[in-house]
């Protein structure tokens, strides 16, 4: 069973960070990041993945986005991480990805936390181990994370990489479906459909 990232489901920046408020592309906006504010730097990538107010350019985008990862931010890291996964504005590198979102997991970012599970997980970057995947889905799921609760679900239900467990399965897949994972949902009706039977 592979897991899909969550992020492909609903868009880059809707998870990373990057959404939280509308920017466009400013003269102001560049002066700032061309001086080292981070959030100016996230924002101009913003503006140039997705064109607001600049023609769209993921290569610059992901130049801005790596100023500020190397300043530490770990919404850029995080971001510039998902860049590498899918190439965009850079050539597709899963070793890339996984150590920029080593670097924005340890600051306990939690989509970080979720996506480093997912590439212990698949294998993505790293050796496969589901045992650091528990590990890390299990710190974005104590956070409220859906994605990592109904993973953590899923491993329980299948006894990938912890005991089989039924019982723990309908715990996580629970709290993920009461945020409106539909996932979870779904896999709590069909093992309740199976209970019946």
């Amino acid at each position: 069973m592979k897991l899909i990232p969550l992020f492909l489901l609903v868009g880059m920046f809707a998870v990373s960070g990057w959404a939280k408020e509308e920017v466009t592309y400013s003269p102001e906006l560049v002066k700032k990041a061309d001086a080292g504010d981070t959030d100016a730097q996230i924002k101009l990538g913003r503006c140039y993945y997705l064109g607001l107010g600049v023609t769209q350019d993921r290569k610059e985008s992901v130049k801005w986005c790596l100023r500020a990862a190397e300043q530490g931010n770990a919404t850029a890291q995080h971001s510039l991480g998902r860049c590498y996964l899918l190439g965009q504005g850079v050539a597709k590198d899963y070793k890339e990805a996984f150590k920029w979102w080593t670097k924005a997991a340890e600051q306990e970012f939690v989509p970080a936390q979720h996506d480093l599970g997912n590439c212990y997980y698949n294998g993505d970057g790293v050796t496969q181990d589901y045992k650091e995947a528990i590990k890390w889905y299990s710190k974005a799921a104590e956070k409220e994370y859906a994605a990592s609760q109904y993973n953590l679900g899923e491993c329980y239900f299948y006894g990938t990489g912890v005991t089989k467990d039924s019982t723990k399965a309908i715990e996580w897949y629970t709290k993920a479906a009461k945020q409106g994972y539909l996932e979870a949902v779904v896999a709590l009706k069909v093992i309740k459909k199976s209970e019946s039977k």
